[in-house]
C-alpha cells in the first residue's frame, strides 16, 4: 500500500513559520504525533483523506485539553490547533487556507443560488462535493430548502438565540462565542484555555476586553503579529458566556428536517459543519451566522425565519430531565464509519430523513440507538 502524503507538509525548511513557543499547559509535539498517527490507522471517515487530516488536527486538542485518548488522563489545557499542526510538521497557513477553502465552496454555491442558480447537488465549482463528502454527489436537493437549514443552522448557536429560548421556553441552553485572546495574559488573570471554554464569563467579557484579553484587529496588533511569522500570542478561541443544557448538532439537523424537509436538514448539517470547520481558517468569524444572516437579508420569500430558529432550538436541547441522552455528534463523529455495519452517523440520518432503511447503530460518545433517537424526536416534533 502506498504511504499517504500530506498535502499540508512543507517540501523543505526554507520559509517556514517559526515553532510556536511551548507554554505552560501545551501537550508535548511527542504525544500530539502519536495520537495523530493512531487516529489515521484506527478510524476512517466518509470523506477525502485530504479533510480527513484535517479535521484529525482539531480533534486532537480536544483530547489533549480533556486528557483523552494517548494523552491518558494528562490535560494539556492551553493546546491549540495551531500547535498542533505545527508539531507534525505542516504549514498552518496552508491548513488553515484549507480549511477556509471548503467554507467559500458553500458561500460561492450560496451566492449563485441566490443568483437564480438551480444547483441540485452540494458541488463546489469544481464539481466536487462539499468537505470531500462522497454522500453529497448521490443525494437530490432542493436548493431553497437547504438554504432554509443553513438559516436555522447557522442562527441556533447564537448567544442571543439561547438567551431568547430561555425566555420564551424556560429551557437555559448553554453558549459563547470565539474570540482572538492574547494567550500571554491568561496565567496573569488565573486562566486557560480549558477554563474559558468551559467556564461562564458573560459578564466578564468587556472587562477582558478593557485589559487586552479580549483583542480585535482595530490596532493593527493582530495584523503585525502575523506578518512576523507568528501566531504565538493570539489565538483564536471559544469562551463559554453561560452554562446550561447541552444543544446536540444530531437533533438540529434531524428535527429541522423533519420540520422543513429533507433538503432543511442537508443544509442545517451543512451549517453545522462550517462552524466546526471555521475554528481554524486563514480568516477566523462566526461564519456559519454570518452566512445565515446573509442569507435571512436576501431572500425575501425564505419561508422560515426567527421563530422557527428558536424551535428547533428548543427542540434540539439537551434537557437534563429528558428520558433519553441526545448525541452531539463532531464533525468527525458525524462522517466516522462504524465498520460493523459500514455506516456513519450522516448517512444514518439522511437515510431517516429520506424515509429509507438504515443499519442499527450506535451514535457519539453517549452510544445512543440512532433508532431510539429518531423516535425519541419524533415524539418531541408532536408535542411541539
Amino acid at each position: 500500500m502506498t504511504r499517504r502524503r500530506s498535502r499540508h507538509r512543507k517540501k523543505s525548511r526554507k520559509g517556514r513559520r517559526r515553532e510556536p513557543t511551548w507554554r505552560t499547559g501545551t501537550a508535548p509535539r511527542e504525544l500530539i504525533r502519536l495520537d495523530f498517527k493512531n487516529m489515521l490507522a484506527s478510524e476512517v471517515l466518509r470523506c477525502t483523506w485530504h479533510v480527513e487530516e484535517l479535521l484529525f488536527v482539531q480533534s486532537i486538542e480536544g483530547h489533549a485539553h480533556e486528557g483523552h485518548s494517548e494523552f491518558k488522563g494528562h490535560r494539556f489545557v492551553n493546546t491549540h490547533i495551531e500547535d498542533i499542526v505545527a508539531s507534525l510538521g505542516f504549514s498552518p497557513g496552508t491548513v488553515a487556507a484549507h480549511r477556509q477553502e471548503l467554507i467559500e465552496d458553500v458561500f460561492q454555491w450560496v451566492d449563485e443560488v441566490l443568483e437564480g442558480a438551480e444547483h441540485r447537488q452540494l458541488l463546489n465549482a469544481d464539481g466536487e462535493p462539499f468537505f470531500g463528502m462522497s454522500m453529497f454527489r448521490s443525494i437530490t436537493i432542493d436548493p431553497k430548502g437547504v438554504l432554509q437549514g443553513l438559516y436555522i443552522g447557522g442562527l441556533r448557536d447564537n448567544v442571543e438565540v439561547r438567551r431568547q429560548v430561555e425566555e420564551q421556553y424556560g429551557i437555559k441552553v448553554g453558549g459563547g462565542s470565539s474570540y482572538f485572546v492574547d494567550v500571554a495574559k491568561m496565567p496573569d488573570m488565573g486562566l486557560d484555555g480549558r477554563q474559558l471554554a468551559r467556564g461562564e464569563y458573560e459578564q466578564d467579557i468587556e472587562r477582558f476586553k478593557q485589559v487586552g484579553l479580549i483583542v480585535d484587529d482595530a490596532s493593527g496588533i493582530l495584523s503585525e503579529e502575523a506578518a512576523e511569522g507568528g501566531g504565538d500570542r493570539f489565538r483564536y478561541m471559544y469562551i463559554r458566556h453561560r452554562r446550561g443544557c447541552g444543544h446536540s448538532d444530531d437533533a438540529a439537523m434531524l428535527t429541522t428536517g423533519m420540520l422543513y424537509g429533507f433538503s432543511a436538514g442537508v443544509g442545517a448539517f451543512v451549517a453545522d459543519a462550517i462552524d466546526t470547520i471555521e475554528k481554524y481558517i486563514s480568516e477566523p468569524g462566526d461564519l456559519d451566522d454570518e452566512l445565515a444572516r446573509s442569507i435571512g437579508s436576501s431572500c425575501s420569500d425564505l419561508g422560515v425565519g426567527p421563530d422557527d430558529v428558536l424551535k428547533v432550538s428548543r427542540l434540539a436541547a439537551d434537557e437534563e430531565d429528558a428520558e433519553l441522552n441526545m448525541p452531539d455528534c463532531s464533525l468527525r463523529h458525524f462522517l466516522r464509519v462504524d465498520r460493523e455495519v459500514d455506516q456513519n452517523a450522516i448517512e444514518s440520518h439522511v437515510l431517516f430523513l429520506e424515509g429509507k432503511e438504515m443499519a442499527e447503530m450506535d451514535i457519539g460518545h453517549e452510544h445512543v440507538s440512532n433508532l431510539e433517537l429518531y423516535e425519541f424526536l419524533q415524539g418531541k416534533v408532536e408535542a411541539a
